[in-house]
Protein backbone atom coordinates (compact mmCIF):
# COMPACT_ATOMS: atom_id res chain seq x y z
CA UNK A 1 0.00 0.00 0.00
CA UNK A 2 1.56 3.76 -0.90
CA UNK A 3 1.99 6.02 1.49
CA UNK A 4 0.34 9.37 1.58
CA UNK A 5 1.74 11.80 -0.51
CA UNK A 6 3.57 14.90 0.99
CA UNK A 7 1.59 18.08 0.03
CA UNK A 8 1.34 21.61 1.40
CA UNK A 9 -2.26 21.50 1.70
CA UNK A 10 -4.61 18.69 3.49
CA UNK A 11 -5.64 16.05 1.16
CA UNK A 12 -9.48 14.88 0.83
CA UNK A 13 -9.62 11.75 -0.90
CA UNK A 14 -12.05 10.17 -2.75
CA UNK A 15 -12.95 6.52 -1.91
CA UNK A 16 -16.49 6.20 -3.31
CA UNK A 17 -16.66 6.09 -7.26
CA UNK A 18 -20.21 4.76 -7.21
CA UNK A 19 -21.95 8.57 -8.05
CA UNK A 20 -20.04 11.11 -10.25
CA UNK A 21 -22.62 13.74 -9.96
CA UNK A 22 -22.24 13.85 -6.19
CA UNK A 23 -18.28 13.81 -6.87
CA UNK A 24 -18.84 16.98 -8.57
CA UNK A 25 -21.07 18.35 -6.00
CA UNK A 26 -18.53 17.63 -3.36
CA UNK A 27 -15.73 19.30 -5.47
CA UNK A 28 -18.24 22.36 -6.16
CA UNK A 29 -18.74 22.57 -2.32
CA UNK A 30 -14.48 22.35 -1.63
CA UNK A 31 -14.40 25.46 -4.65
CA UNK A 32 -16.64 27.88 -2.65
CA UNK A 33 -15.29 30.07 0.17
CA UNK A 34 -16.13 29.30 3.84
CA UNK A 35 -16.73 32.36 5.95
CA UNK A 36 -17.97 34.05 2.93
CA UNK A 37 -14.63 35.21 2.33
CA UNK A 38 -11.77 32.70 2.67
CA UNK A 39 -10.64 29.98 -0.01
CA UNK A 40 -10.75 26.33 1.30
CA UNK A 41 -7.05 24.87 0.49
CA UNK A 42 -7.19 21.36 0.32
CA UNK A 43 -5.64 19.02 -2.21
CA UNK A 44 -8.01 16.63 -4.00
CA UNK A 45 -7.01 12.96 -4.54
CA UNK A 46 -9.36 11.35 -7.31
CA UNK A 47 -7.76 7.82 -7.75
CA UNK A 48 -9.77 4.39 -7.77
CA UNK A 49 -7.21 3.04 -6.48
CA UNK A 50 -8.25 4.49 -3.17
CA UNK A 51 -12.13 3.32 -3.41
CA UNK A 52 -13.50 1.82 -0.74
CA UNK A 53 -10.53 2.18 1.54
CA UNK A 54 -11.86 3.26 4.96
CA UNK A 55 -10.19 5.09 7.92
CA UNK A 56 -8.29 2.35 9.57
CA UNK A 57 -6.43 2.12 5.91
CA UNK A 58 -5.12 5.60 6.16
CA UNK A 59 -3.43 5.68 9.44
CA UNK A 60 -1.17 2.92 8.05
CA UNK A 61 -0.42 4.70 5.11
CA UNK A 62 0.60 8.28 6.82
CA UNK A 63 4.64 8.13 6.69
CA UNK A 64 6.48 8.91 10.22
CA UNK A 65 7.05 12.70 8.77
CA UNK A 66 3.89 13.46 7.48
CA UNK A 67 3.36 17.02 8.04
CA UNK A 68 -1.06 16.67 9.04
CA UNK A 69 -3.05 15.76 11.81
CA UNK A 70 -5.94 14.74 9.39
CA UNK A 71 -7.13 13.56 6.49
CA UNK A 72 -10.28 13.88 4.86
CA UNK A 73 -12.38 11.14 3.02
CA UNK A 74 -14.89 11.66 0.37
CA UNK A 75 -16.69 8.10 1.06
CA UNK A 76 -19.72 6.28 0.33
CA UNK A 77 -21.72 8.57 3.05
CA UNK A 78 -20.51 11.59 1.53
CA UNK A 79 -22.08 11.08 -1.55
CA UNK A 80 -25.07 10.07 -0.41
CA UNK A 81 -26.52 12.55 2.47
CA UNK A 82 -27.82 16.18 1.21
CA UNK A 83 -24.66 17.99 3.05
CA UNK A 84 -22.14 15.86 1.55
CA UNK A 85 -20.61 15.20 4.80
CA UNK A 86 -16.72 14.76 4.81
CA UNK A 87 -15.27 12.36 7.18
CA UNK A 88 -12.52 13.77 9.29
CA UNK A 89 -9.88 11.25 10.38
CA UNK A 90 -7.41 12.12 13.04
CA UNK A 91 -3.71 11.22 12.49
CA UNK A 92 -3.07 12.68 15.62
CA UNK A 93 -0.04 10.50 17.69
CA UNK A 94 -1.04 7.82 19.50
CA UNK A 95 -0.84 7.77 23.56
CA UNK A 96 1.66 5.49 23.00
CA UNK A 97 3.68 7.85 20.67
CA UNK A 98 2.26 11.12 22.54
CA UNK A 99 3.98 9.50 26.06
CA UNK A 100 7.28 8.25 24.27
CA UNK A 101 8.00 12.02 22.88
CA UNK A 102 7.15 13.84 25.89
CA UNK A 103 9.54 11.46 27.29
CA UNK A 104 12.17 11.98 24.82
CA UNK A 105 11.72 15.74 25.60
CA UNK A 106 11.93 15.74 29.27
CA UNK A 107 8.33 17.08 29.56
CA UNK A 108 6.57 13.42 31.04
CA UNK A 109 4.98 13.65 34.19
CA UNK A 110 2.40 12.10 36.61
CA UNK A 111 0.05 15.50 36.52
CA UNK A 112 0.79 15.08 32.59
CA UNK A 113 -0.56 10.94 32.85
CA UNK A 114 -3.48 11.77 35.10
CA UNK A 115 -4.91 14.38 32.35
CA UNK A 116 -5.48 11.45 30.31
CA UNK A 117 -6.13 11.64 26.78
CA UNK A 118 -8.91 10.99 23.96
CA UNK A 119 -11.73 12.60 22.77
CA UNK A 120 -13.48 12.78 26.24
CA UNK A 121 -10.06 14.84 27.77
CA UNK A 122 -9.98 17.19 24.77
CA UNK A 123 -7.18 15.39 22.20
CA UNK A 124 -8.53 13.45 19.36
CA UNK A 125 -7.21 10.26 19.40
CA UNK A 126 -5.66 8.78 16.23
CA UNK A 127 -7.99 7.18 14.19
CA UNK A 128 -10.82 9.18 15.72
CA UNK A 129 -13.20 10.49 13.22
CA UNK A 130 -16.45 12.92 12.74
CA UNK A 131 -18.06 14.15 9.87
CA UNK A 132 -18.07 17.93 8.48
CA UNK A 133 -19.12 20.10 5.79
CA UNK A 134 -17.50 21.67 3.32
CA UNK A 135 -17.33 25.25 4.45
CA UNK A 136 -16.08 23.41 8.51
CA UNK A 137 -13.34 21.52 6.20
CA UNK A 138 -12.49 25.06 4.98
CA UNK A 139 -12.00 26.35 9.24
CA UNK A 140 -10.49 23.26 10.36
CA UNK A 141 -7.25 22.92 7.65
CA UNK A 142 -7.12 27.00 7.62
CA UNK A 143 -6.60 27.41 11.48
CA UNK A 144 -4.70 23.62 11.54
CA UNK A 145 -2.23 24.85 8.89
CA UNK A 146 -1.59 28.04 11.15
CA UNK A 147 -1.87 26.35 14.47
CA UNK A 148 -4.46 28.34 15.27
CA UNK A 149 -6.73 25.91 16.86
CA UNK A 150 -6.49 22.18 17.59
CA UNK A 151 -8.28 19.27 16.32
CA UNK A 152 -10.03 18.26 19.41
CA UNK A 153 -11.56 21.92 19.55
CA UNK A 154 -13.51 20.63 16.22
CA UNK A 155 -14.20 17.54 17.56
CA UNK A 156 -15.86 19.16 20.84
CA UNK A 157 -17.63 21.37 18.37
CA UNK A 158 -19.68 18.84 16.40
CA UNK A 159 -23.52 18.68 16.75
CA UNK A 160 -26.00 15.86 18.63
CA UNK A 161 -25.24 14.38 14.98
CA UNK A 162 -21.78 13.90 15.34
CA UNK A 163 -20.93 16.70 12.39
CA UNK A 164 -18.64 19.60 13.03
CA UNK A 165 -20.59 22.88 10.88
CA UNK A 166 -18.33 25.66 11.13
CA UNK A 167 -19.69 26.31 14.70
CA UNK A 168 -23.04 26.80 13.59
CA UNK A 169 -23.65 24.21 15.85
CA UNK A 170 -23.05 26.39 19.20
Amino acid sequence: MPTLPMTEDHLVIRTDFSDPSAWAAVQADLAQKWGEEFEIYVEIIDDPAYDGLGPEKFLTMAPADYPHTIVVLADSVTMTTPDRLLLVVSLEESDEEWEASLRRLGQWDEETAAGGRGWENEWPQRGGVFRSTAPGIGAITANLSVANMDLWEYAAAVDGQGVFRNFENK
